[in-house]
């Protein structure tokens, strides 16, 4: 019993693998952009021998390369010049690797790509509400997100 729960495990895993790695089956490289430097020759090596040959083992190498990518830096700043006034939320400061960032502020439900400017109603004096962040690097396909707790004069 063993071992067929571990040969269907086993299969699972290598169609997940197959289905992951056909996303990179046509692709180009990412650019010199995305890496650190000493790191993007590896990436290159790596991209080329899975180009070459398609299997499970070059695909999580080239998984394995791309931890090296460059990170986006999340910089996001609150100002409300008094009670009641709008709240403003800043992310100008953040920076992506390809230095092309997308921004997309909200839930998952209610969000908008926008801006690195997000601006919100005031509310009473000391209350707290919670706004989505994800940012996009859509050339080195790379992303992070973040919750904001925002605080009403």
């Amino acid at each position: 019993m063993d071992i067929t729960l571990t040969s269907c495990k086993t299969v699972g895993l290598a169609i997940l693998l197959y289905i992951s790695a056909s996303a990179y089956a046509d692709e180009a490289p990412l650019p010199a952009s995305c890496f650190n430097e000493e790191d993007y020759p590896n990436y290159l090596g790596t991209f080329d021998q899975y180009q070459k040959e398609r299997s499970s083992q070059n695909y999580v190498a080239l998984k394995i390369q791309l931890r090296n990518q460059k990170k986006i830096k999340l910089e996001v700043h609150q100002s409300q010049p008094s009670s009641g006034a709008t709240i403003t939320l800043d992310a100008s400061g953040t920076t992506v690797p390809s230095g092309k960032p997308t921004f997309v502020w909200g839930s998952s439900a209610d969000a908008t790509a926008g801006s690195a400017i997000k601006t919100y109603p005031g509310r009473t004096s000391d209350t707290y509400f919670k706004v989505g962040l994800r940012v996009l690097d859509q050339v080195c396909k790379i992303e992070e997100s973040t919750q904001i707790t925002i605080t009403s004069k």
